[in-house]
């Protein structure tokens, strides 16, 4: 993971200004039509302002890393146009939009959203879009829409919310600050994120599944789907090449010793077993792939005028932005050990504990040890009846 790291103090600087009775200049002094001051003009107008739940970087964390405080952007509905083509605004192809580009999106939502819920939940759509059955681009889109309607805005969320934030501070022409543009996004650049970022996750947990003894996910990580397919990284583990002994003549040149030991090679398919300590041979070849992977990742200073505090914080421009900082916590919480031991299982914390719904194969995060499903109604109704199912063979055995 490659971290910019900032070298001066005053680099990048920003000044977040609260509105309170404390704290308000002149030049922050505004007269409306009730001949009062802004606090006055808040007041009256019943304004409420953001949530703006800045994040907070403490360098004593996790991999010199702390958890992120992402800010929320919410329209309340979208569309989609497959043949934009506005020149003036450099917009083309297959956008989605705010169904109203005029009604200021929701910033005061408190999703309680972990980084790797929102991994797992973008896993999901990735997973419905590019494997389950074949959908065209309109009901592609749909999917994304009724994901960022359930979540959130998936781009340009700092500037967004900046933006908006001013906005809820009293200007009386909304329309007049406000763009049609805002919100637009390309499908396709969609997709490609998300495609990459299901390639890199999926890749991290069946590696770090390994590690902790369980080989299964990386035997069945090479999948091809309607949009993406995802790279057989594991393949070079599924089996190895073992060279008989013969007796080799000195005056062989490289040539000829090359097609002598392929005479006497052969192809060994390894075991699950075989497999996985193949994989935990490798393991710090791996984990260098797997920092390679990741985007750079952008952290700046924050002056918090309130706390007084000059800050590192992550700058978050889209979801995949959260997504990989999370991912560069949970790599640098996880860093491979050096013991060379391939017998041995490793112990590594992955937090929220990441797993597979034994019914419909979504990915979900575990509430509990014995928890074998996502939590969906239809799902749980159909482990409890192959419990009973189980119970009831169980009776009848012991009879």
């Amino acid at each position: 993971m490659k971290l910019k790291f900032v070298e001066s103090l005053v680099f990048d600087t920003i000044l977040i200004y609260n509105v309170t009775k404390e704290n308000a200049s002149k030049r922050d002094i505004k007269c409306d039509s009730y001949g009062g001051d802004k606090m006055a003009y808040i007041k009256k107008k019943k304004i409420t302002f953001p949530k703006a739940n800045n994040q907070h970087l403490g360098l004593v964390d996790i991999g010199g890393v702390g958890e992120i405080v992402y800010k929320v952007v919410k329209f309340k509905d979208y569309d989609y146009d497959d043949q934009a083509n506005i020149v003036d605004k450099g917009i083309k192809g297959k956008i989605i939009y705010p169904l109203d580009p005029y009604e200021a999106p929701n910033l005061d939502t408190d999703l309680g959203l972990t980084g790797k819920k929102l991994i797992v939940s973008l896993c999901n759509l990735a997973e419905e879009i590019n494997f389950k059955e074949y959908h065209n681009d309109v009901e592609v889109a749909s999917l994304v829409m009724n994901w960022c309607k359930e979540y959130f805005h998936p781009y340009n969320i700092e500037s967004l919310y900046e933006k908006y934030r001013e906005l809820e501070r009293g200007e009386n022409d909304r329309k007049y600050y406000q763009e049609w543009t805002d919100g637009v996004f390309n499908l396709n650049t969609f997709i490609d994120d998300l495609a990459q970022l299901y390639s890199v996750f999926t890749y991290i947990y069946a590696f770090l599944e390994c590690l902790n003894g369980n080989p299964e996910f990386a035997l069945n990580y090479d999948k091809s789907g309607h949009y993406f397919h995802t790279v057989p990284w594991f393949a070079d583990y599924m089996a190895r090449i073992d060279v008989e002994k013969y007796d080799i003549d000195p005056s062989w040149d490289d040539i000829t010793r090359a097609i002598k030991d392929s005479e006497h090679s052969k192809m060994h398919l390894n075991t699950k077993e075989e497999f996985r300590k193949a994989v935990v041979a490798d393991k710090a070849n791996i984990y260098k792939k797997i920092e390679n992977m990741i985007p750079e990742i952008k952290i700046r200073l924050n002056y918090d005028i309130d706390r007084k505090k000059c800050e590192l914080v992550a700058n978050v421009e889209s979801i995949f932005d959260i997504c990989y900082y999370s991912i560069a916590r949970l790599l640098a919480a996880n860093a491979p050990s050096e013991d060379p031991n391939t017998d041995k299982y490793s112990v590594y914390d992955l937090g929220e504990s990441v797993s597979f719904c034994e019914v419909c194969g979504r990915m979900y995060i575990k509430s509990g040890n014995n928890q074998k499903c996502c939590g969906d109604e239809a799902c749980i109704r159909t482990i409890n009846r192959k419990r009973q199912a189980r119970h009831r063979q169980k009776l009848k055995e012991n009879k």
